[in-house]
Formats: C-alpha cells, structure tokens, sequence
C-alpha cells in the first residue's frame, strides 16, 4: 500500500479524516455485482 502524500496528510490534519482516492477496476466490479446476485437469488429471505 503507497504511503500518504504530503497533501494527504494536510488534508487528514485538516478534516479530520481523508478519503480514498482510487477506483475500483470495471471489471472487478462486474464480478463483485454477480456474487452478490447469486447470493440473493440464492438467499430470498
């Protein structure tokens, strides 16, 4: 995992708090939404 920038960590000082800038990949995102979609039709209730 990268170490935080000079600018993130002013950011964290400043707000209290600092989000995440990265992305997860499309495709990834693909694979993550059909687990989740088995699992719910596998799962009604």
């Amino acid at each position: 995992m990268p170490a935080l920038s000079p600018s993130e960590i002013a950011r964290y000082n400043r707000d209290g708090l600092l989000i995440p800038d990265y992305r997860i990949p499309a495709a990834r995102l693909v694979e993550l939404r059909a687990a989740l979609d088995e699992m719910l039709a596998n799962n009604p209730e």
